[in-house]
């Protein structure tokens, strides 16, 4: 009987190591379920990275316009009226949401 349950010992202690293994590579610290979220977490922040630099283009462009050597006055006109909420009295006064 005792011989028996020595020859059981191994194989149940390498099939709790093997399910150890497995368990760890799906749901641990670098499995496959981290390696998926961590794709995800890249993808948005390259979305957000490519938003971001469309913005900061157009705020480059802006900028460009403002400067003294290629100053535009209609531009210059109208941030200063939305800047100050000035306008003439025969002026139409139209506000937008800004998001």
């Amino acid at each position: 009987m005792r011989v028996r349950f020595a020859s059981f010992i191994f194989p149940i202690c390498a099939a709790g190591v093997f399910s150890w293994l497995i368990w760890t590579s799906i749901h641990g610290d670098r499995g496959s379920e981290q390696l998926k979220a961590s794709t995800h977490d890249l993808t948005a922040a390259v979305y957000e990275l490519a938003e971001l630099s469309v913005n900061w283009a157009a705020l480059g462009h802006q900028v460009e316009l403002m400067r003294s050597e290629s100053l535009d006055p209609d531009m210059l006109d109208e941030r200063a009226r939305s800047m100050l909420e000035f306008s003439h009295p025969d002026e139409a006064v139209i506000f937008l949401r800004a998001d």
